[in-house]
């Protein structure tokens, strides 16, 4: 049984495509609904899948919760904006739903499109070449 385990595992690695994008890390706030443990405000740090302005990520959340001196570690969807990170998660050790924003080293989108050339004003000019 551990042997298909392993298989599989190294299957799944070989075939996994090449990560395309630089990783963000983001330190915020972030805010608990309900939970028994830990509720409340807690101190987040994070590292999301990609650091550009604009797009989707996931990430793994480290968060410490100062009223009640405990910590929490969970998983999260976020959004990218100007410097920074919104996301929704679950912190599996407080056993809660959380929602939080933090500042991140996010990149804008690059633009690789030179910028679009002028019309010229008035009437082309129509150039005929004599053919002998």
């Amino acid at each position: 049984m551990k042997l298909k385990i392993l298989a599989a595992i190294a299957a799944a690695t070989a075939i996994a495509q090449p990560v395309y994008a630089d990783p963000a890390f983001s330190l915020g706030v972030t805010f608990n609904f309900g939970g028994q443990n830990a509720s409340g405000i807690g101190i987040t740090a994070g590292v999301w899948s990609d650091n550009t302005e604009e797009e989707f990520t996931g990430g793994l959340t480290g968060t410490f919760y100062p009223t009640s001196n405990q910590f929490g570690a969970g998983v999260a969807v976020g959004y990218n904006f100007e410097n920074g990170v919104g996301m929704l998660g679950y912190d599996f050790l407080q056993r809660n739903a959380q929602f939080g924003v933090g500042f991140a080293n996010i990149e804008g989108k690059d633009d690789d499109d030179p910028a679009p050339q002028p019309e010229p004003e008035g009437e082309p000019e129509i150039v005929v070449q004599d053919p002998t």
